[in-house]
């Protein structure tokens, strides 16, 4: 199985790295559909922006929280610092706002050629997997490669699953987080069932 973290191959995730990957709730039965190209941008490029908005506004929270808890001289000395933070903090939003929408398009026709055609009906259950009107039993599929990104944390590196390519008879596609409704728990479901047995072995779904 390949495993590429941020684009770039690794020879293996350790135990406690794996283990830690925030996957969705194990479910009897996950079921999406695959999206077409506008609809994944419109709803990658809202999620960003609520991401962005909700980064600003715990800033300016933060901000205000101690503006109030100053003395008047500490306020004046620290006035321009202050209002600099709260000023230029939403300009970097902006401005990685638009270095990762437009990193998602330019990635998207590659992304979206590995899919079932959009509108595809993707469903995994405890038989199987089934896309469109074909079905494959978990023992009867491969993951052949799993796509991660990361993000380092306070003496920690995060690692978060982005898609799975899934091999088997009738079935040959990706599983993606971004370009499938649903994706995140159809790509944690397939991760558990194919992934996991693999990477940690140790470990249960």
């Amino acid at each position: 199985m390949l495993i590429t973290i941020d684009d770039k191959p690794v020879d293996a995730l350790s135990p406690d790295d794996e283990s830690g990957l925030p996957l969705e709730c194990e479910q009897a039965q996950v079921v999406g559909r695959v999206l077409g190209a506008e609809e994944a941008t419109a709803r990658f490029s809202r999620n960003l922006a609520v991401v962005g908005a909700s980064a600003t506004g715990l800033i300016w929270l933060f901000l205000l929280v101690l503006w109030i808890a100053m003395t008047p001289m500490e306020a004046q000395s620290l006035g321009p610092f202050f209002w600099t933070v709260a000023i230029v903090f939403p300009l970097v939003m902006v401005w990685v706002y638009k270095i990762k929408q437009s990193r998602f398009l330019a990635q998207q026709p590659q992304r979206i050629a590995a899919l079932p055609a959009p509108g595809t009906r993707i469903r995994a259950d405890q038989r199987g997997l089934t896309i469109g009107g074909d079905f494959a039993p978990w023992d009867g599929l491969k993951a052949c490669a799993v796509e991660m990104t990361s993000m380092r944390g306070r003496n920690v590196r995060r690692y978060f699953l982005r898609r799975i390519l899934v091999r088997g008879s009738g079935i040959d596609c990706a599983i993606e987080i971004s370009l499938i409704g649903n994706g995140p728990a159809l790509v944690s479901e397939v991760y558990r069932r194919l992934c996991r047995p693999v990477l940690n072995p140790k470990r249960g779904r």
